[in-house]
């Protein structure tokens, strides 16, 4: 267990980081079997020192030049009469993989894709249904995507810690953000995280709820800055 042999095993299965190699593992996505095909098929094994990997015969390991698929191209599926049209994920409720989502159509910025969940859905449906379209997700390509989490409690030393401990070593996952106020022997935290999917957050909500002194663990939505 070294960078090296994380770094050869990220390019041998194609993918994009550690962390996505680790998810992949987690959910059962990979064959682990087929690390022995390493061996078998290109004549070398993983090293289990921490400076190279072990190459026998003589031979190099391979080089992938592969380029990586860029999914935002083919992430979300808008119905036949919207295709090539631009879209994005709107920032006032950050939809991931596993979010039941619909579209927007805005004046100049393409599409706008939201959770059906979203604090601003039923507004948009209601008084703009016309420009309402419906989308769902299509690629199984796995992209970290940012969310949003609340957490309240009673404010207890060594809290923050033991929750970036969550997020960082336990389920090495990306922080982008965190920010914590008090009053009155309460906690409020925001966090900003890299996730895959909804059941990528709720393994890290359901590690946070268990941590003493934390109440109520919820995923947090900001306000669009333009709508429409």
């Amino acid at each position: 267990m070294n960078s090296e042999n994380i770094t050869f095993l990220e390019k041998f299965f194609g993918l994009g980081s550690a962390t996505e190699l680790y998810y992949r593992i987690a959910k059962g996505k990979i064959d682990l079997n087929k690390i022995r095909e390493i061996e078998d098929k290109n004549g070398f094994l993983l090293s289990t020192k921490k400076d190279t990997i072990v190459v026998k015969k003589g031979r190099k390991a391979p080089v992938d030049n592969s380029t990586f698929v860029d999914a935002k191209k083919d992430i979300v599926h808008i119905g036949d009469d919207f295709k090539g049209i631009e879209y994005r994920m709107s920032k006032c409720c950050n939809p991931i993989p596993g979010d039941k989502v619909f579209g927007f159509i805005t004046i100049n910025q393409g599409i706008k894709i939201h959770r059906s969940d979203c604090p601003n859905a039923v507004h948009l449906m209601s008084k703009y249904a016309y420009r309402c379209v419906k989308a769902i997700w299509k690629s199984e390509i796995l992209v970290e995507r940012l969310a949003a989490i609340r957490i309240v409690g009673i404010d207890q030393i060594g809290l923050v810690n033991r929750l970036t401990d969550i997020i960082s070593k336990e389920n090495k996952v990306n922080m982008k953000s965190i920010h914590f106020e008090t009053n009155d022997g309460m906690f409020e935290g925001r966090i900003h995280v890299m996730v895959y999917d909804t059941e990528h957050l709720d393994q890290l909500t359901r590690k946070f709820q268990e941590i003493e002194g934390v109440q109520r663990v919820t995923r947090w939505d900001s306000e669009d800055e333009n709508l429409l």
